[in-house]
């Protein structure tokens, strides 16, 4: 065992040093199953995979033609492409 510094200043008896330094080990050995910060990584599309995703879910020709639908339909295109991952950008 790797020999380890203790703070001195925690005056501990032998026992409770080696019984505190036990707890932290284990405490720092479990594998944490939190999400905290933790982000999925998103697949990042190509130019050419985004128009076929855009056409096929407005039903449009071309992804210029998403702004000549009508207000409300325009508007849940774009929801359901933001759904599929896509900017509206």
């Amino acid at each position: 065992m790797a020999s380890l510094r203790v703070i001195p200043s925690l005056k501990l008896s032998q026992e409770s040093r080696e019984k505190a330094l036990g707890e932290f080990k284990s405490f720092h050995d479990t594998i944490a199953s939190d999400l905290c910060l933790e982000t999925e990584e998103k697949k990042k599309l190509r130019d050419d995979e985004a128009k076929e995703i855009i056409k096929r879910t407005c039903n449009v020709s071309s992804c210029a033609k998403v702004q000549l639908l009508e207000i409300d339909k325009r508007s849940q295109c774009l929801k359901e492409l933001k759904e599929e991952g896509l900017s509206t950008r």
